[in-house]
């Protein structure tokens, strides 16, 4: 059976999907970055020998000026997408550390026991397969505080530790545990009691 000829061709590109390939997600990547090259050096052969336009003074421009500046806009683009890459992982991983550090110290003050001791009956209900006192429970809850506190920033942290410690619980290393799933289902909702 033929299907649709996009369909196949991005099937055949990307290689057979019955199968778990771990250079799918660079194929992707590659197709993608390409794509974006392609388009650029198109678009700019274009305006350079198409939609050649005077200036007002009557002036027009070469061809060769104008792939020259599509090649300075590509390059200084870059540039600064590659300094604001750089300064939003900056700003993550100081939230992080700092987050994480209050979560340290609230576990050493005995705060995050104390939480997990009163919403255990709670906990116990969402997340059966989550053994009582165990890590997992107190990133869950700091991350679900966050969450309903509008701390975006805070519970992610949080989120990643906790999904951390229930990959420690989990058997099957591939696959996604029911805790997994629903705390996923949890934190995607983000309850939140105070919107920022």
């Amino acid at each position: 059976m033929i299907g649709n000829p996009v369909l196949v061709w991005i099937s055949y590109v990307l290689g057979d999907s019955n199968r778990s390939d771990p250079d799918m997600l660079n194929r992707i990547w590659f197709w993608l970055i390409a794509l974006g090259v392609f388009y650029g050096a198109g678009k700019a052969g274009y305006q350079a020998f198409v939609g050649v336009e005077p200036d007002p003074n009557g002036v027009v421009t070469p061809p060769a000026e104008i792939l020259s500046q599509a090649g300075q806009n590509l390059t200084t683009a870059a540039i600064e997408a590659a300094e604001l890459s750089v300064e939003i992982c900056l700003g993550i991983a100081g939230t992080m550390i700092l987050w994480l550090g209050i979560l340290q110290v609230a576990k050493d003050a005995g705060l995050v026991d104390s939480l997990a001791r009163a919403l255990r009956p709670l906990m116990r209900w969402l997340f059966p397969e989550v053994p009582d006192d165990h890590p997992a429970q107190g990133a869950m809850l700091m991350n679900m505080s966050a969450n309903i506190l509008g701390l975006d920033n805070a519970a992610t942290p949080f989120g990643l530790k906790a999904m951390t410690e229930l990959q420690e619980l989990n058997d099957d290393k591939e696959t996604a545990t029911n805790s997994m799933a629903m705390f996923l289902a949890i934190n995607t909702s983000s309850v939140t009691l105070i919107p920022m």
